[in-house]
């Protein structure tokens, strides 16, 4: 089968992901699919056989197009996708809700990557034992950075969401959004350098790298900021780094152990009674969270960082 080589690879890669519906529509076609031609010979055939490669590749197609047309497909898609926007519509009440209790919010990125890993590279070269292992520590070295940020910070966490993702480069690797009460913490790049240095350092000992992405050249134009409950670009800010870590996955999906999950945020904690301290002078900024949604979203007139960046010049 002229396919025999991107079916392999794709059966490899499934093994640590889930594949979508469509995909896995198109790759049972193609298992199915009995070719007389490699598309490295069809420019030898003679025009005796263009004809019969013609229709072959044809009735190809039209299996495929059927099978991506079927009954129940669309909802299979959305169902795949499904989580990760409610994933984003939970992170953005909890951001949301987190300008109810504190007035500003310092806007924090924080990456974090192993140092020397045993491994780095196509994941289906992993074994699932190699697998399970690398998903296991990434687990136990997130409960400990999120057990300083909650010992450390205490009510002046207004919220934090994570999310592990496996790079070519540098394997399992973990990306952090973090709220912090902006009255008390305001200096943007000081204080997630204090985190990253501390998790570095003390937490982890050397066993991997923290990126201060708050630190990078032009991010505090890009939202990585203090801000106000009522500034009109709040939710765009908030909605384009919420989209970064729930981002849908259109083609496959880490396939973690059982009772594993790759995203997880803070609980939404709404305020009880009245608000403590003197009253607000201004509304509270008031913004749809998905129309704010990040381009990562695929709907036409969402955000990018770029767009983002021109908004708040």
């Amino acid at each position: 089968m002229f396919l025999n080589v991107h079916l392999e690879r794709l059966r490899d890669i499934s093994s640590h992901h889930r594949l979508t519906p469509t995909i896995e529509a198109l790759v049972d076609v193609a298992n199915n699919f009995n070719s007389n031609f490699e598309p490295s010979s069809l420019k030898y055939i003679d025009n005796s056989e263009i004809d019969a490669a013609v229709t072959e590749f044809n009735d190809l197609a039209l299996k495929m197009r059927n099978a991506l047309l079927a009954t129940g497909m669309r909802e299979r898609v959305k169902s795949f996708r499904r989580n990760c926007t409610r994933n984003y519509r939970h992170l953005m009440t909890v951001m949301r809700a987190a300008h109810e209790r504190h007035s500003k919010i310092l806007l924090i990125r924080l990456d974090w990557t192993e140092k020397d890993v045993d491994f780095s590279g196509p994941i289906e070269r992993l074994s699932q034992a190699e697998f399970d292992a690398g998903a296991l520590r990434m687990a136990g070295i997130r409960d400990k950075m999120l057990r300083h940020l909650k010992q450390h910070f205490k009510s002046d966490l207004s919220f934090y969401a994570w999310k592990f993702e496996w790079g070519f480069q540098g394997g399992f690797h973990i990306h952090w959004v973090i709220g912090l009460n902006g009255s008390k913490y305001q200096d943007r790049i000081g204080v997630p350098l204090l985190i990253a240095e501390h998790w570095n350092e003390v937490l982890l000992k050397g066993q991997g790298h923290t990126q201060n992405v708050n630190g990078m050249p032009g991010k505090d134009q890009a939202g990585l900021t203090v801000w106000h409950y009522s500034d009109s670009k709040v939710g765009k800010a908030f909605g384009l780094f919420a989209d970064y870590l729930t981002k849908i996955d259109y083609t496959l999906k880490l396939r973690l152990p059982k009772g594993m999950r790759s995203f997880g945020c803070s609980k939404l904690v709404r305020r009880t009674g009245c608000k403590t301290g003197p009253g607000r002078i201004h509304p509270m900024s008031a913004y749809d969270i998905d129309t704010v949604r990040g381009q990562r979203g695929r709907v036409k007139g969402r955000l990018t960082l770029n767009s983002l960046t021109k908004e708040l010049q």
